[in-house]
């Protein structure tokens, strides 16, 4: 998802995001730890920035 579909969206939709990402996230890490996911630690580095772009935009929108 781009900076700019991250800032038309809502405070709310912004926090469901994250918190889908966050939990998409930890299943992939347990996975990785388990060995069933072989493979997708690029997968892992792309949720880990989205991540970060939605709390830049969250910090941006709150500040406002």
């Amino acid at each position: 998802m781009k900076m700019s579909e991250i800032r038309a969206m809502s405070s709310k939709d912004i926090r469901s995001s994250l918190s889908e990402t966050q939990k998409e996230l930890f299943q992939l890490r347990v996975r990785r730890a388990s060995g069933q996911a072989e493979g997708m630690l690029h997968k892992q580095s792309q949720l880990k920035k989205h991540v970060a772009r939605l709390y830049t935009v969250l910090k941006e929108q709150e500040g406002k």
